[in-house]
């Protein structure tokens, strides 16, 4: 879900939720592709914001804030379906 859209930056922030269905579940954050227009701002796990790295592994719960480019839209949504 996209919570806002820099139109001058051409950027937007994007809330992710990790299910258990998710593809992205269970994984380590650095081993997911994003596209190189994408940074994860902060994961928030059990209501607490926490700082992302890419050894944070992934849990159904998670929720994922993303500042994403316009562009790589479509490549954000296949990486977190």
């Amino acid at each position: 879900m996209t919570l806002l859209r820099l139109s001058s930056a051409g950027a937007g922030i994007v809330e992710t939720a990790i299910t258990a269905e998710s593809k992205a579940a269970g994984r380590l954050l650095g081993d997911i592709a994003l596209p190189e227009v994408t940074l994860v701002a902060t994961v928030v796990r059990e209501g607490e914001p926490t700082a992302s790295s890419p050894g944070m592994l992934l849990r159904p719960g998670d929720d994922m804030l993303r500042v994403s480019h316009y562009a790589g839209e479509h490549e954000n949504h296949a990486a977190f379906p």
